[in-house]
């Protein structure tokens, strides 16, 4: 069985509309640097973040948070 990760309001608006508007504001206002900055925050939550998902397998507990794949075998889960 698999199961996705809630997220709550409050973290959706910290990770990624806050970095967001702020790409948006420092287009608008041409502050490469700050653009850069809130491109590579959204960019690191992309791949390290989400999706986040579970899924129990005969044997081991599959964990996905992004780019990151982890399996830990139920006898190591104490």
């Amino acid at each position: 069985m698999k199961y996705s990760s809630k997220i709550d309001l409050w973290v959706l608006v910290v990770l990624v509309l806050i970095p967001a508007w702020l790409l948006v504001d420092a287009i608008v206002l041409r502050s490469l640097l700050v653009a850069l900055l809130a491109a590579s925050v959204l960019v690191v939550y992309a791949l390290v973040v989400f999706p986040t998902n579970y899924e129990l397998s005969p044997e081991v507990l599959k964990v996905r948070s992004g780019v990151i794949h982890t399996s830990i075998p139920y006898q190591e889960i104490s």
